[in-house]
């Protein structure tokens, strides 16, 4: 994890965090989507405090809780998202 924190600058990771937020937004359905990028998600949060306190992180996780609310617990996209909800500092 030190090797990606030294190439990517703060901005690109910030940048990146919105874009996995956004593409796991459009692509909610789909689980093998949803495993990778909320790996990634938590990835940045344990890597960089500016990522683990994300400004929109609480909009799209409230919003995908809403998506998900039908889903029974065991369900891996749910699993996927309270592990990521559990990596970041909400606001």
């Amino acid at each position: 994890f030190d090797s990606i924190k030294v190439l990517l600058s703060a901005e690109r990771r910030l940048d990146m965090m919105s874009r996995c937020y956004h593409f796991w937004y459009a692509y909610y359905k789909c689980a093998l989507v949803v495993e990778s990028i909320s790996r990634v998600l938590i990835t940045l949060a344990t890597v960089d405090e500016q990522c683990k306190a994300y400004p929109k992180a609480s909009f799209y996780i409230k919003e995908l809780k809403k998506r998900y609310a039908s889903l029974p617990n065991m369900d891996v996209r749910v699993r996927c998202l309270d592990e990521v909800e559990a990596a970041y500092t909400l606001k």
